[in-house]
């Protein structure tokens, strides 16, 4: 079965956003430039390769611009979300792409990259914090 859903970040946020899809019965693949992150991924079950993420042959193929709908970009530094978001738009205009952003000046930026939704886990936390009190 190919991937619907292609999680480029092999950390401890993508690694639950893996736990989530892997419940639901979703698709994916887990990508990271970084080989200690994909065999952390290993550890914790899930399939995960490693990927050169600035290269567009290399996104094609994990199959952006065919049989993927969607990229969540969970990369820790936002520089490295933005540069994704950006690649994928190219490759396929149409793609589905959510990033998590680190720092709140970094959403705008994403969003002018081609990111359909930004997730700012800090907004998300205090919100969750607000209602819990």
């Amino acid at each position: 079965m190919k991937a619907r859903f292609a999680l480029f970040g092999c950390n401890p946020l993508a690694i639950e956003v893996a736990r989530r899809l892997a419940a639901s019965g979703t698709s994916f693949v887990m990508l990271d430039s970084d080989g200690a992150r994909v065999e952390s991924a290993h550890k914790e079950g899930f399939s995960a390769q490693r990927i050169d993420y600035t290269d567009d042959d290399a996104l094609r193929g994990v199959g952006i611009d065919s049989h993927i709908e969607g990229v969540f970009c969970l990369f820790t530094e936002d520089s490295e979300n933005v540069f994704l978001a950006i690649s994928a738009r190219e490759l396929d205009p149409q793609l589905r792409i959510v990033a998590v952003c680190q720092a709140p000046e970094a959403a705008p930026k994403l969003l002018a990259a081609g990111a359909d939704k930004v997730v700012d886990p800090y907004e998300i936390s205090g919100a969750r914090v607000h209602e819990l009190i």
